[in-house]
């Protein structure tokens, strides 16, 4: 938890939270990635009227192309590695 005026905390504590919430960070974006390899394999885009996951994500999270191109290849690479299941 952060600090606040009333619960200041230490300069360790602070360090050890962040190292604490970049790692839920990393679980949560694991688990995203691996939901989103499978929502292109069923192709639920199509769903929405979409030809492409990368279209569907892009206009659905509003990420540019680029971006919704390389979280989809990210996906599909931890994917085929086993790091993602």
């Amino acid at each position: 938890m952060l600090a606040t005026d009333t619960n200041p905390i230490g300069i360790t504590e602070r360090g050890d939270w962040l190292v604490e919430q970049r790692a839920a960070l990393e679980r949560g974006e694991a688990a995203w990635l691996a939901s989103l390899a499978a929502f292109d394999h069923e192709q639920g885009y199509r769903l929405d009227g979409h030809i492409s996951c990368v279209t569907w994500l892009s206009y659905r999270t509003g990420m540019s192309r680029g971006t919704a191109f390389e979280k989809l290849r990210i996906a599909h690479e931890l994917e085929k590695s086993g790091h993602v299941r």
